[in-house]
C-alpha cells in the first residue's frame, strides 16, 4: 500500500512590528526565500501621530532616525530645501521619495552622530523622532558643540497581540521572531512568554537584553542595527526552525 508522506508545516514568521516596516520586511523575506515560511502579522505597537512640526525658519538641517518621522514631517510642512541625515538606508529612501535630500548613515546612532560631525554639520539642527527613541541625537550634537533641537511628532502606542499571534507563541510550530527593538521585545515578553520553538532575531544587542535569559540564549544578533541585517539573517534562521521541529520552547 502507498502511503504519503506527512509534510510538517512550513516555520511561522511573526512579524511584530508596525507598518510600514512590516509589510516591507515581509516582502523582502518572501522574495529573498519564496514559500519557506507561513507569515502572521501581529504589531504591538501602533504609529500615531503627536505632535506638529515647529518653526523651521532658522533650521538648516534636518535629522529622521525612523521613516516615521519622515512622515510625520512630510504631512505637516511643505518645506523640501532642508537637507537631512537618516541613521539607515530605508529612513533615507523614504526622505527622498518625500522629496528631501538625504544622507545616510547606514547605520545605529553613534554612526550618524560620527557622520554629522565628520560632515561638519551646519546648525541649528532638528531632530525630528517619537516619543521614544533609541539616541538622544540632539543631546549629542549639543554636547559636541553644535546647536540642536529636538521634536516629537508621534508616539508608538502598546497594543495587544492578537489571539493568533498568542497561539502560535504557546504552539508547536516553530517560530521566527524578529524583533526591531528593545521595546518591542518588553512588550511582546509582557504580553504572551513564548513557550514554542522560537528563534528570536535581534536588531541590537539592546534588544537581546531585553529578552528573558531564556529567549536570549537562543537570539540570532544582526550584524548591524538595520533592515538589511535582520533580512541576512533569516537564511540561518530558516535552518534553526526547520530543526526545531518537534521541539518544546526556545531552543
Amino acid at each position: 500500500m502507498q502511503t504519503t508522506p506527512v509534510t510538517s508545516p512550513a516555520p511561522l514568521l511573526l512579524i511584530i512590528r508596525p507598518e510600514p516596516g512590516a509589510g516591507q520586511f515581509a516582502a523582502a523575506v518572501e522574495a529573498r526565500h519564496p514559500g519557506q515560511a507561513q507569515m502572521l502579522f501581529a504589531p504591538v505597537m501602533e504609529i500615531v501621530q503627536t505632535g506638529a512640526v515647529p518653526d523651521l525658519s532658522d533650521i538648516r538641517t534636518l535629522v529622521f532616525t525612523s521613516q516615521n518621522g519622515v512622515f510625520g514631517y512630510a504631512a505637516g510642512t511643505d518645506r523640501r530645501d532642508i537637507p537631512c541625515y537618516t541613521v539607515g538606508d530605508t529612513t533615507k529612501e523614504a526622505a527622498e521619495a518625500a522629496g528631501i535630500q538625504a544622507v545616510s548613515a547606514s547605520g545605529a546612532a553613534d554612526d550618524l552622530l560620527a557622520l554629522m560631525l565628520a560632515d561638519n554639520v551646519c546648525g541649528p539642527v532638528l531632530h525630528l523622532h517619537g516619543e521614544h527613541m533609541a539616541a538622544d541625537v540632539a543631546r549629542a550634537l549639543r554636547d559636541a558643540g553644535v546647536e540642536a533641537r529636538d521634536a516629537v511628532l508621534y508616539a508608538q502606542r502598546p497594543r495587544p497581540l492578537s489571539d493568533a499571534a498568542r497561539a502560535a507563541l504557546t504552539g508547536q510550530v516553530p517560530v521566527i521572531l524578529p524583533l526591531f527593538s528593545p521595546r518591542s521585545a518588553r512588550l511582546l515578553v509582557a504580553d504572551t512568554m513564548p513557550t514554542c520553538p522560537l528563534v528570536p532575531l535581534a536588531i541590537s544587542a539592546a534588544a537581546v537584553a531585553a529578552l528573558p535569559e531564556s529567549l536570549a540564549k537562543a537570539a540570532l544578533m544582526a550584524a548591524r542595527p538595520d533592515g538589511a541585517s535582520m533580512l541576512a539573517l533569516m537564511a540561518d534562521a530558516l535552518t534553526m526552525a526547520k530543526r526545531l521541529e518537534g521541539a518544546i520552547g526556545p531552543q
